[in-house]
């Protein structure tokens, strides 16, 4: 099997681009979802490809590139306080957000992720026969005294919020 066609720059061992799967995390972070999958028309060759298909180059920021053709399809620079981003082509595609994240306050959300190591070292207690210290019981009442004044003051701000 031939290698692929680079219609930019190098391809092989020696190639300075990386697939679109490559840079996942970083379109992930700058989208807020998953976004490789995404299918994109490309505007100069009309091919659609998904994201993960393009061609990432990395230099001051990350250029994902046409796979059929090499045009331009993302730019993207990370800054301090910003990323600039800039879409070429024919994209269509809708971003959800978390249900969880919708419904419930982060602070509530997170606050209730606390509990989980406490119940794995009561599920090692109980199951493996670790020893239950007086440290462990007070790391445990203070875990769930802190996520019931969370839960507590979600409880008010949910009451005030059907008041209004």
């Amino acid at each position: 099997m031939s290698e692929p066609r680079d219609p930019v720059g190098m391809v092989g061992d020696d190639a300075r681009w990386l697939d679109g799967n490559g840079v996942a995390g970083l379109l992930a972070e700058v989208f807020g979802a998953e976004v490789t999958a995404v299918v994109r028309g490309c505007g100069s060759c009309g091919i659609e490809a998904a994201v993960g298909a393009h061609r990432a180059y990395r230099g001051a920021g990350v250029v994902l590139r046409c796979p059929g053709c090499g045009d331009v399809a993302i730019l993207i620079a990370q800054l301090p306080d910003r990323n600039v981003v800039q879409v070429r082509g024919t994209w269509a595609f809708e971003l959800q957000e978390a249900e969880t994240l919708q419904r419930y306050d982060v602070s509530l959300v997170t606050s209730m992720l606390l509990v989980a190591p406490m119940i794995g070292v009561l599920s090692g207690v109980v199951l493996l026969g670790e020893p239950f210290t007086l440290r462990i019981a007070f790391g445990a009442l203070l875990t769930l005294g802190g996520v019931a004044v969370v839960l507590m003051r979600e409880r008010r701000r949910v009451g005030e919020e059907r008041a209004a």
